[in-house]
């Protein structure tokens, strides 16, 4: 009878930001009426002691299989410290918010708003953005919800779903158009902007939300991957077609209104690359990534946003594995990774003898109302220049620009080089590779030359090589800065 009773006993762990003694006492005040209905609260104010590590304490409950739920408490200051992934809410914000993205998940942790802002907004960070929270702000409410909050820990809700009845007989067929969050939140995006919106930086978070969102509808189950595999990856692939036009839509109306942020950005980039993880059945996500990558790359080039392009090729993406319980760190050549389920599992299948399957897909299916196609195929190229010039230091680490085959401009350097011939231009494509004067500059641009003609870029089978860094370009050419 007692190991029942155990059994029906729920635990939850209370994360919180230290604002104030007042605060504290809330917290602790709400950790005690949950205690009271049987919920067994793990509170640092009851379980950390003189000695204990505090950040042990925090990333150990958020992580645990024996927490029931994680419920955050969410005022201004755990907002701000769990955007800026500062302190312990910001640490916990952090082993957070994958899980958040991951959809079996999700009803796990539970945000509950304490405080909203002078437009009667509530304080929610960026990772919990288009979630349902439960409403704290004021006593009225929380007496109101307090009971909402035991039925989710409990799951007895107060609306229960109907028994089915018998399906109706249509002489219509059913729609086939697939709908999108993503799409009403480019809308609201799109009409922000036009209605000159003050919070057009939450509106662009909502929709990078939605999009991972509706890629995460895309993840093949197991059934699809035993019937239909390696051909679900294509149709997959040409599913995110409209998404990927979104994204672009989205990021062009951002760079314009100087909304883009590269922090929202990369967390989009991070949480991509974490729900994503799987090799071969993933692949048609990770073809969308480096195409969107790609597009991106070339977006903040052509507006000349180097420094944001310079925070974006050096950060380092720290992933929580659960199943290592440790994080994993990548940067920006991973989303270039070779892609086994595509490029050779399905070209096998089709016997098909293109260079690279992947980089054929994205070539036909190439966006034209942005960019011309050799800006696209020179910025992959670019991406590989910088990842010889940031892992110069280390052998087989770089970024192969999969797309060069299509250039058709073999004799001619890319196209940001000949900026090297400008003095505005040319101490840009300097920083980017930490060059402060011209000389050093110069051997930096023979370095990457070096490092091209000694791993010999070219796809095996094929004579033509990745265009070098200085093609087509005079040392001498480049004035003094």
């Amino acid at each position: 009878m007692s190991d029942e009773i155990e059994k029906k006993k729920k635990t939850v762990f209370i994360s919180y930001a230290w604002t104030s003694e007042k605060h504290k006492e809330w917290v602790r005040n709400l950790a005690e009426k949950l205690c009271e209905n049987r919920v067994d609260v793990k509170l640092d104010q009851w379980d950390v002691k003189f000695g204990n590590d505090l950040y042990h304490y925090m990333e150990e409950n958020v992580s645990s299989e024996d927490i029931d739920f994680v419920i955050m408490i969410f005022n201004k200051d755990y907002k701000e410290k769990a955007d800026a992934r500062k302190d312990g809410a910001g640490i916990e914000a952090q082993i957070i918010s994958p899980k958040i993205y991951d959809m079996r998940k999700n009803e796990k942790y539970i945000g509950i708003v304490t405080e909203l802002d002078e437009e009667e907004k509530p304080f929610v960070p960026i990772f919990y953005s288009s979630k349902v929270y439960i409403d704290f702000s004021n006593e009225v409410e929380e007496q109101r919800n307090f009971d909402s909050l035991l039925r989710h820990i409990y799951d007895k809700p107060l609306h229960c779903k109907p028994t089915l009845g018998n399906e109706p007989i249509f002489d219509s067929p059913k729609s086939t158009k697939i709908s999108y969050e993503s799409e009403k939140a480019f809308i609201s995006l799109e009409n922000g902007i036009k209605t000159g919106n003050p919070h057009l930086n939450f509106l662009l978070s909502s929709f990078y939300d939605a999009l991972l969102t509706d890629l995460l509808k895309m993840k093949l189950s197991g059934i699809e991957i035993k019937e239909h595999y390696p051909a679900i990856l294509i149709d997959k692939f040409h599913e995110t077609q409209s998404l990927r036009d979104l994204s672009l839509k989205a990021l062009n109306l951002a760079l314009k209104c100087k909304v883009f942020n590269n922090t929202e950005f990369l967390m989009l980039v991070g949480n991509i690359i974490c729900n994503f993880p799987e090799r071969k059945t993933s692949d048609h996500i990770k073809l969308f990534l480096r195409e969107f990558f790609i597009y991106s790359t070339c977006f903040l080039l052509k507006h000349s946003l180097f420094q944001d392009l310079k925070d974006i090729l050096d950060h380092a993406f720290h992933i929580y594995n659960e199943t290592t319980d440790a994080s994993n760190k990548y940067d920006f050549i991973t989303i270039n990774d070779h892609l086994f389920g595509i490029d050779e599992e399905y070209k096998t299948q089709i016997q098909s003898n293109l260079y690279s399957f992947s980089s054929d897909l994205l070539i036909n299916r190439y966006n034209k109302s942005f960019f011309i196609k050799p800006d696209f195929i020179d910025t992959d190229i670019f991406l590989c220049y910088y990842s010889l010039w940031k892992y110069r230091q280390t052998k087989n680490l770089y970024w192969f620009p999969r797309l060069y085959i299509y250039r058709g401009r073999f004799d001619d350097g890319i196209s940001l080089m000949d900026g090297c011939k400008s003095l505005i231009k040319v101490k840009d494509i300097a920083y980017l590779f930490e060059s402060k004067t011209k000389i050093e500059f110069q051997n930096t641009l023979k370095e990457i030359q070096i490092s091209l003609n000694e791993n010999k870029f070219q796809y095996q089978g094929s004579f033509i090589r990745v265009p070098g860094i200085l093609q087509g370009l005079n040392l001498d050419e480049i004035p003094d800065f």
